[in-house]
């Protein structure tokens, strides 16, 4: 099975809620380091992952992504980086 297949039935598997809900967590496909920056720039600090930053700053951890992808300008007042 591939994880970034397309949804054919070659490429399918029967699993629980609770399996699909590990499964990305055991194969650690959602942790990515990320980059916190003044508003001018200047690196402040960095984070595991977007969650980490999330809980640290008081955001969602799906608008820090945002940022740090390029789709939003800025989250809580910081703008955000997978790159230092």
């Amino acid at each position: 099975i591939e994880a970034s297949g397309q949804y054919t039935l070659a490429n399918m598997q029967l699993i629980t809620w609770e399996e699909n809900a590990t499964k990305g967590h055991s194969e650690n496909r959602t942790v990515k380091e990320v980059h916190q920056f003044d508003m001018g720039g200047v690196y402040i600090r960095s984070f595991d992952s977007t969650v980490e930053a999330g809980r640290a700053v008081g955001a969602l951890q799906s608008n820090i992504a945002s940022a740090a992808r390029g789709k939003q300008k800025s989250c809580r007042g910081f703008t955000w980086s997978y790159e230092r």
